[in-house]
């Protein structure tokens, strides 16, 4: 089902949906921006992230991993969500190789996390992760997460929904 269908026939069946509901469905359906085949964030994709462009950014987490690692001491994991292309875990682990997972929700991505991991490491989703010691890393994360969107009205603040108006998708109260 085309993505847009999809987003108007579940309007229609619960009434206009929170925005953060609409994002979601946008980006992560099988149709959505990360839900489909194509991975995204490569020179060939729709965007590249500084890891894409450049080992130098992991080389330079290595080494807060490292003292990280020390200070914590074993057993120690590195977590990575939002992993995409793994090109940020290639470059840190090829400074500091040290126990490491990957979360990323995109089947694409995973399949290029797949050359990084072992298949077991690479996750789909962060309650799939196992209680650890160690640090998280999340670069690039923040706009990929759906949000609710506020608007302040005179001294009130309201969310924006999700609804439809004719064929259109459009922001209701």
């Amino acid at each position: 089902m085309k993505l847009k269908k999809h987003i108007q026939e579940t309007i229609k069946a619960d009434g206009p949906i929170p925005f953060e509901r609409f994002m979601e469905i946008a980006l992560y359906h099988p149709d959505g921006f990360f839900g489909g085949e194509t991975l995204r964030s490569d020179r060939d994709g729709d965007f590249l992230t500084s890891p894409e462009v450049s080992g130098a950014f992991g080389e330079t987490l290595a080494g807060y991993v490292r003292l990280e690692h020390q200070r914590i001491a074993d057993p120690f994991t590195l977590v990575e969500v939002g992993a995409g292309s793994g090109s940020l875990l290639v470059s840190l682990l090829s400074k500091y190789p040290v126990d490491a997972r990957a979360v990323e929700m995109s089947p694409a991505a995973r399949r290029s996390l797949s050359d990084v991991l072992p298949a077991e490491r690479v996750l789909e989703d962060l309650s799939d992760l196992d209680p650890f010691r160690g640090v998280i890393v999340a670069n690039e994360l923040i706009d990929n997460l759906p949000m609710a969107i506020a608007q302040k009205v005179g001294e009130a603040w309201r969310e924006r929904f999700v609804g439809i108006e004719g064929d259109d998708l459009v922001f209701v109260d």
